[in-house]
Parts: structure tokens; sequence; C-alpha cells
């Protein structure tokens, strides 16, 4: 993922310029059995929320990602995570976010495809309109420049509304990104 290639260029680039060596890299067996650990735990969660899937919840929430989102989130405890993932179920039937999914899904990333998101985009100094030439995203933000004056005169509402329609827009992107 993204986030992957920038830390192992990172540490790459530490390593070029004298930083102290990185401990040494887990062995094929200790991956393994993290994994196998990693797929118990999702395995678990998706099993104490399938009630809400059977409540017709949307599939797309169900989704390996967003289930290991939620065990990281809650420290690996099953229960805290499904409790969690519960809330969040709700809170997307309250704010009717089935609806606006339907405004973006479909339409490829584009930051005037989203309301509002140009604009937020601006506020944070952000350019995210470029891609590498495998086609992934490139994102550039320059923090010092964002003007959290204006940011902040942006409702709560409009924020998440935003956000949200900008993850639907690029679920593999944004999946990638919150896992690492």
């Amino acid at each position: 993922g993204v986030r992957k290639r920038a830390a192992l260029s990172a540490t790459a680039s530490a390593r070029r310029i004298g930083a102290a060596p990185a401990s040494a890299p887990p062995s094929p067996m200790e991956l393994a059995e993290g994994d196998r650990a990693t797929l118990q735990l999702r395995s678990e969660l998706a099993e104490a929320v399938a009630a809400e899937r059977e409540a017709g919840a949307p599939e797309y929430l169900f989704g390996q990602p967003r289930l290991q989102r939620f065990l990281q989130g809650n420290g690996n405890k099953v229960q805290e995570a499904a409790e969690h993932f519960r809330k969040m179920v709700e809170w997307r039937r309250e704010a009717g976010m089935a609806e606006r999914r339907k405004l973006v899904e479909g339409k490829p990333w584009d930051p005037d495809v989203v309301p509002g998101l140009r604009p937020l985009l601006q506020m944070l100094s952000a350019d995210v309109e470029s891609h590498t030439p495998d086609g992934d995203l490139i994102w550039v933000q320059c923090d010092g420049l964002a003007r959290l004056d204006r940011l902040m005169e942006v409702t709560d509402e409009d924020l998440f509304s935003t956000l949200f329609l900008m993850e639907v827009t690029d679920e593999d992107l944004f999946s990638t990104l919150f896992l690492m």
C-alpha cells in the first residue's frame, strides 16, 4: 500500500544516511503465526457482528480491511471491536449514509465528484489529482500552509459527509491508508 511503500522508502533513506539499523524483520514463521492470529480474530469479529449483516447492514461494511481496522482500533479485543462496529452501523443508519453513498458510488476518483471536497482540500493545502504511472494516487499535503481557521468553520456534518463520500470513491485506497 501507499504507506507501506513510504515506510520502506523512509527506512531505506534512514539506512543511507547512517541511521541506526532497524531491528531484524520477523521470520517467515513469525509472520505466518501473526497472519493466523489475525485471521482468527477477524473471523471472530465477523461472527460477533453477523446479526448486523443479517439485519440488512450493507455488505461492503463487512470487508476484511474494515473489520481489521475495528480490531486494531480496539486493541484486538473482539467484543470491544464488535460493540464499536455496531455503533458505526447504527450511526450510518441514522445519518442516512447509504443515500449519501449513492451520490458518488461508481464514479471515478476526482475532487469535484465529492460535494465539498475541493474547498476542503484547498483549506488543507493538499493536491490529490496526480497519479503514479501504475495508477496509485499521489497525495501531497503542506500542513504548514493549511487554513485551520477556515477548516474550523466547516460544520461537523459537512466534514463527515465529505470525508465519507471521499472514502467511497476509492475504498481500496482508504482501506490501505487506514490499515497501515
